[in-house]
């Protein structure tokens, strides 16, 4: 399937399901607000958000609605869609490039459930990745594929886990914090660039309480970023030049001139490896691997919980020091030691998370000593198959599935898409009630595709965990960093397997080797996440600069840091690239 056009693709199903008679009315109408035209005003009523614990309160109550936008409207053309014509299979196979008979007979399977649903994480990351993920979910809860053995939402597959009570972490007083907006997890680089621009309305500030709780604006606007990102402490990530977006624009951002409200002074890596992240630092510490330093881990899976105490295999070698000995080096120097540590030494502290486990009720070894020699210890238990409850109100402002949402309605009329300037008003970021299918900046039907015609996409790679390992070359000789490209479309350009080869975007150009299969489809290629950037130069005057050939494959040179409409969210996988043999 094409990337990111998910939602042509449930629209093409429903529509079949819908005019065949196959779906359950009596369900949709009971369940769910929005699909029908002959109750959407009451729908809309009944989806109107209330309180900050909802995006999009309209306080005002001027956001009001007149016109059928209504699933049913939309499958069918009219109402507030008149125009756009009827949403058929062959209407989906048009943009999604799957067979209006293979639509046709997933939307059975979906009837003759139980149908599991997986998203993953990559459909929510594309620049429409919103109505994607919503879409998907929708299909899986209109076909009854919720609160049943084998069904869900896919909206992230859960596993069993039998946790350990035992805290890995130190008190991090919370109180102290005085900071009380967040920003999404992506776009921390514009607070580096311009925070003055950051609000609710145009970057999707959010308020938060010392226990983590986030809430809404009141008013659009009224929640503001109130200073810059000056300092940046970096420890054991390589996220800043290896997973987030667009390297070459990311330098430009960390090499801004310190000003009052824009450029960051100082960065601080403290890591074991020379990373690219590291490379790009003003100060590198050099951290310990967990074979140098004491620890606690926890963790678990399929109904097995497991807490590891780790004891130094040898000593921390040259100059690295655990992060805890720097952190409280750095507090003696600020005149802080005392308060910082308590008085505690790191191993301290490991048996202080051992005493709060025992007093929480974990089943742990007698004293400390004895933990420590077990090392792993694992626990399970007897269960039942947990399946979420389908009874009961969900967490929408209308207690159901909400087909069209009036919160999302609300926000785009309440939202500056162009994040106060800094993003393209070119039409392609929207935020529908519905989660309806629309042309989305670099998708399919970007006209960008007659420069570079191929939609690139990235995926996990077998030897890294995201960037983990990828200065590994034993590692990189069993799966080198290659792109994947359909036999059909590496036949026209000359390319063969192995050959060497130019992935260009707008943002940058990575080189790598190709990797001829049928296991792709025809005008869409992949790049394996987590590869390191290596530029060609390291020149101070080409810093940014989107000519400068990576020689590491490293997606991120060339993905968008464009944030989503909705979440302001990672959007990487809708990219438009050429290729040319190097």
């Amino acid at each position: 399937m094409r990337p990111g056009t998910d939602m042509a693709l449930v629209a093409g199903m429903i529509q079949y399901l819908f005019s065949a008679g196959k779906l359950d009315e009596q369900l949709i109408r009971d369940k769910f607000v929005g699909f029908f035209s002959d109750s959407f005003a009451d729908d809309v009523k009944a989806a109107e958000p209330t309180s900050t614990a909802f995006m999009g309160l309209d306080k005002s109550g001027k956001l009001t609605i007149k016109e059928d936008m209504s699933y049913e409207a939309y499958l069918a053309g009219t109402g507030a869609y008149k125009g756009t014509g009827e949403k058929t299979p062959e209407w989906a196979a048009g943009i999604t490039g799957i067979p209006a008979d293979t639509i046709r007979e997933l939307a059975d399977l979906y009837m003759d459930g139980p149908t599991a649903t997986i998203q993953g994480w990559g459909p929510q990351r594309h620049s429409n990745g919103g109505n994607n993920s919503r879409a998907i979910a929708m299909i899986a809860a209109i076909t009854g594929n919720v609160g049943i053995s084998g069904g869900g939402t896919g909206a992230r597959e859960g596993v069993g886990g039998v946790p350990f009570a035992t805290p890995t972490a130190i008190p991090c007083f919370p109180e102290k914090n005085t900071v009380d907006v967040c920003v999404s997890f992506f776009d921390w680089y514009q607070a580096i660039e311009d925070y003055t621009v950051m609000n609710d309305a145009t970057w999707g500030i959010r308020a938060i309480d010392e226990t983590g709780v986030t809430s809404y604006a009141e008013e659009p606007g009224t929640l503001k970023l109130k200073a810059p990102i000056k300092f940046i402490w970096n420890y054991g990530s390589n996220v800043m030049m290896g997973q987030h977006a667009d390297i070459n624009d990311s330098l430009r951002i960390y090499n801004l001139p310190d000003e009052k409200d824009s450029g960051v002074r100082m960065i601080v890596t403290v890591d074991p490896w020379m990373t690219p992240t590291a490379m790009a630092s003003d100060i590198i510490l050099p951290g310990t691997t967990p074979f140098e330093e004491d620890d606690l881990t926890t963790g678990g899976t399929a109904w097995t919980g497991f807490i590891c105490c780790e004891s130094k295999a040898i000593e921390p070698l040259f100059e690295a020091k655990p992060v805890y000995e720097i952190c409280t080096l750095l507090a003696d120097a600020l005149g802080i030691k005392d308060e910082f540590t308590e008085g505690k030494t790191q191993l301290d502290w490991i048996e202080w998370c051992y005493n709060e486990g025992k007093a929480a009720g974990d089943d742990l070894p007698d004293t400390f000593e004895e933990f420590r020699a077990a090392g792993l210890i694992k626990q399970t238990d007897d269960h039942e198959p947990a399946i979420a409850a389908p009874e009961g109100p969900l967490a929408t402002p209308s207690g159901k599935y909400e087909v069209f949402s009036k919160q999302a309605y609300n926000l785009s009329r309440q939202w500056d898409l162009t994040g106060g300037g800094y993003v393209p008003d070119d039409g392609r970021d929207q935020i529908t009630g519905l989660p309806i299918w629309y042309e989305n900046f670099e998708g399919y039907g970007d006209p960008l595709r007659e420069e570079y015609p191929f939609q690139l996409i990235g995926h996990h790679t077998k030897t890294r965990t995201h960037s983990s390992y990828g200065n590994v070359p034993w590692m990189s000789s069993v799966a080198p960093q290659q792109c994947w490209i359909n036999e059909g479309d590496a036949a026209t350009l000359g390319i063969k397997q192995d050959d060497t080869v130019i992935v260009s975007t707008e943002r940058g150009r990575s080189r790598m080797t190709a990797k001829v299969t049928n296991r792709i489809m025809p005008g869409v290629v992949s790049v394996p996440q987590g590869a390191w950037y290596d530029p060609v130069t390291r020149d101070g005057a080409t810093i940014g600069d989107p000519s400068v050939l990576d020689l590491g494959g490293c997606i991120s040179v060339l993905t968008s840091s464009r944030p989503t409409p909705i979440s302001k969210g990672n959007g990487v996988h809708s990219n438009l690239c050429k290729i040319e043999k190097a």
